[in-house]
């Protein structure tokens, strides 16, 4: 699912604070800057993106989302990180 579709179903949430629809916004951000670094074959460049947004899934009050989908969410970052790691073997 996509994070407007989890957001809008309540299986994510915001986390609670002033900038909450932000870090929303942020983590969509960051998910299309890495999407075009993998479309351009900048494969390191989107694994750090990636290591960077895990960051922000850790349980602390300042991560993007929580909520019943948030470890699902998590588990679907994990998986691309595993396919860019494939193409950087390549």
């Amino acid at each position: 699912m996509s994070i407007p579709i989890l957001v809008r179903c309540g299986s994510i949430y915001k986390q609670p604070g002033n900038a909450a629809e932000g870090r929303i916004d942020a983590l969509k951000d960051m998910l299309a800057v890495v999407g075009d670094l993998i479309n351009e074959g900048n494969y390191e460049d989107a694994l750090g993106r990636l290591e960077a947004i895990l960051k922000h899934f850790s349980g602390n009050p300042a991560d993007f989302v929580s909520g019943t989908d948030r470890q699902e969410l998590e588990d679907q970052i994990n998986s691309l990180i595993q396919l860019v790691e494939s193409k950087m073997a390549i």
